[in-house]
């Protein structure tokens, strides 16, 4: 995580650059976790700093939603023929 950004931040700014829905994102991240994540814990790993049901998101579920988020843009750059 980069400083002065949130868990939350980070989160979001993954799904942006995937170019996914909040829900998507959460399939997509619970494809290979035992124990899914729930759609309200979700949210509220989501929600702004100053909401009442904000709960931080722990580093290994931001681990797992680099590692699943970022590998459907690298292969769409392959796809798209992008050399970076």
């Amino acid at each position: 995580m980069t400083s002065g950004k949130t868990p939350a931040d980070t989160l979001r700014a993954l799904i942006d650059a995937a170019g996914v829905t909040q829900l998507q994102a959460l399939n997509e991240l619970n494809q290979g976790l035992v124990k899914p994540i729930a759609v309200s814990t979700w949210k509220a790993y989501l929600s702004a700093a100053d909401s009442k049901r904000r709960r931080t998101c722990p580093d290994s579920i931001l681990r797992h939603a680099v590692a699943r988020l970022t590998r459907g843009s690298n292969h769409q750059q392959a796809d798209s023929g992008s050399l970076e």
